[in-house]
């Protein structure tokens, strides 16, 4: 009778190992501190097309779905902006088991620009680092992925306004290909 008893124990201690181990990954994941930048930069499979550096700047619009009919305004805008001055990327705070259908609500709500889900534990800690801001909120990345703009300041005119003069002040602010540093 011992060796079953053996065995039964073995694979008792295994288990326990097993669970300790994944609750510890678990945690680790939930003590990582997510920036504004690795929410807008970070490749994967629900990541947007702003991956690599570039010479445009990077306009990320963060929201849930509740809040896309009051984003119709900002959504238009940053449809425009989208490919001409400046990459364009959304991240759509949102609990992806609850509401599974979210990629519906994106093209519902004619969102032309990439948007990655990401849940809103990780939204939320993303903004802490930079004041705790509400959503929505709109950051503004330079080329080089410095954060220069975050603001929840998403009306029409105020957006329109906000963005344009940080990429007029970037123009001014960066050498063009041809001078000398």
């Amino acid at each position: 009778m011992p060796a079953p008893r053996r065995g039964l124990t073995t694979v008792w201690h295994l288990l326990l190992g097993a669970g300790l181990a994944l609750a510890a990954w678990d945690g680790v994941g939930h003590l990582r501190a997510n920036s504004l930048q690795q929410l807008v930069f970070a490749p994967g499979p629900n990541a947007g097309a702003v991956t690599a550096l570039s010479d445009r700047w990077t306009v990320a619009l963060l929201f849930t779905p509740n809040e896309c009919p009051g984003l119709m305004v900002a959504v238009d805008r940053l449809n425009e902006l989208a490919g001409t001055r400046a990459a364009v990327q959304g991240i759509l705070l949102v609990d992806q088991k609850a509401f599974p259908g979210w990629q519906q609500l994106i093209v519902a709500n004619q969102i032309h620009f990439p948007v990655a889900a990401v849940s809103v534990d990780r939204g939320t800690r993303a903004l802490a680092q930079v004041g705790n801001l509400s959503t929505p909120t709109v950051a503004i990345f330079d080329p080089d992925r410095r954060l220069r703009l975050a603001t929840n300041l998403t009306g029409e005119e105020a957006l329109a306004t906000l963005i344009a003069r940080t990429l007029q002040a970037s123009n001014r602010d960066r050498p063009s290909a041809g001078s000398a540093p």
